[in-house]
């Protein structure tokens, strides 16, 4: 890859679509890895070919101005300064320091193009690049940090290109966007909004306390419904608050998980709460509380996932989870033991659930859950396999017997060895819903 990225790879038809730092998506065959076209998404790429040349040219002479006049300016106008500090009133001083102002604020007034077209400050372990793409096997919707979104058919041809929102906060704008039926549904700074994803257009913007950490959709009935990490309900259709859950979490980081109109999140002191998404004839949709779990220790980033009647949460430092999706009661918890943070979310494929970590490696454990005579589920965990990559804060993708991971460094296809059978098709599975398209 020309860069890095903790975006996560997409499947769509043959293609796999992935993201570099910092404005990059390429789209590669996914038979070979070959890379079939790239785009960039810098606020000068949005301009017509005209005047993106022009505005180019007029940056490399900004920026070489800068350099070799401005800053020098600014370094001898710190030490007048200072200088001014040890002799008060000095007239040569006082003088001299009336002049570097002047100059610098002069060439700072030319300079302001700089400020224009220059991207937002990016935290380094998020980078610009860290949404993840969104596709209804159609097209492909990528969003940046600059705030810069664009939706583009399967072979690269742009329908459109926008700057969305500058984003005003380090963190506004990392968490991945959501489709909704026609509505492209993202969190930035203290927003939540949607835009047409046929026509780039606004449809509605609802402010909120906080940055979402995350957003999940899903359908109630003919309605479709976006839920926030704070647990709140939202009307995709025009940004009507529908619902917000009794207990919601000060500071969530990780992203709820809808299955089958259950909602799992994290709640205030990180319980995991269990509502119930009902139909209701005033607003459309209402929430109905069915179970509250045990309090997670811990900070958790990455998403939920169901599995065979549980849901997995993977913390941190480490921590495997797991409770009944049923009643939200713990089944198991224990540390892993796999060095490095654990940002990316834990997967599911076939029999085997994937557990990352940011140093590069994955633990792959085989759950076995059995009912018991009263109802409730047991667990037993076998690990049977740990390998280890490069750096990488992204989960693993998978279709058939074939897993796509984006490390630091590559983009992976990893298959199945030859004579093996492929891996069961798993409904259950979030990265094979959420728009992955089969051939």
């Amino acid at each position: 890859m020309p860069s890095w990225s903790n975006a996560q790879p997409v499947l769509a038809g043959e293609y796999v679509y992935a993201c570099s730092e910092p404005t990059t998506v390429l789209c590669l065959r996914r038979s070979d890895g070959r890379v079939l076209w790239k785009r960039t998404h810098e606020y000068v790429d949005l301009l017509s070919p005209e005047k993106r040349e022009r505005v180019q040219k007029e940056l490399v002479a900004a920026e070489r101005l800068r350099k070799t006049k401005l800053d020098p300016l600014r370094k001898k106008l710190q030490e007048v300064t200072r200088e001014l500090q040890g002799l008060p009133g000095d007239p040569f001083l006082t003088k001299q320091k009336g002049s570097l102002k002047k100059l610098v604020d002069d060439l700072e007034r030319k300079l302001v193009i700089l400020d224009e077209y220059k991207p937002p400050r990016a935290d380094p372990l998020i980078g610009l690049s860290n949404c993840t793409p969104v596709t209804d096997g159609q097209g492909v919707f990528v969003l940046f940090g600059n705030g810069v979104g664009a939706v583009y058919d399967l072979e690269g041809r742009r329908r459109w290109a926008r700057v969305i929102r500058r984003p005003k906060m380090p963190f506004g704008y990392s968490m991945s966007p959501v489709l909704a039926g026609r509505a492209l549904v993202m969190s930035i700074d203290k927003e939540v909004l949607a835009i047409d994803a046929r026509t780039g257009k606004d449809l509605w913007a609802l402010s909120s306390y906080r940055p979402s950490a995350g957003l999940a959709a899903t359908k109630v009935k003919e309605a479709w419904v976006v839920v926030t990490a704070e647990g709140s309900l939202i009307s995709a259709a025009d940004g009507r608050l529908l619902a917000r859950v009794d207990r919601p979490a000060r500071a969530p980081r990780c992203a709820p998980m809808v299955r089958k109109g259950m909602l799992y999140l994290l709640g205030d002191r990180q319980r995991l709460l269990v509502e119930m998404l009902l139909p209701d004839r005033g607003t459309g949709v209402r929430l109905e509380s069915a179970a509250t779990g045990s309090a997670f220790i811990g900070e958790y980033y990455a998403s939920p996932v169901y599995h065979d009647g549980c849901v997995v949460f993977w913390e941190k430092k480490g921590i495997l989870s797991v409770v009944s999706a049923k009643d939200g009661r713990r089944l198991t918890a224990r540390r892993i033991g796999l060095r490095g943070a654990a940002y990316a979310s834990p997967t599911v494929a076939g029999k085997y659930l994937y557990l990352g970590t940011d140093d590069g490696t994955i633990a792959v454990l085989e759950p076995t859950i059995t009912p018991a005579a009263d109802g409730k589920l047991t667990i037993d965990l076998r690990e049977v396999a740990r390998n280890r990559l490069d750096t990488t804060r992204s989960s693993p993708v998978f279709d058939g017997n074939r897993m796509f991971l984006r490390t630091h460094k590559s983009l992976y296809c990893i298959g199945a060895k030859a004579g093996t059978d492929p891996a069961p098709a798993d409904d259950d599975n979030p990265f094979r819903l959420g728009g992955t398209a089969r051939p």
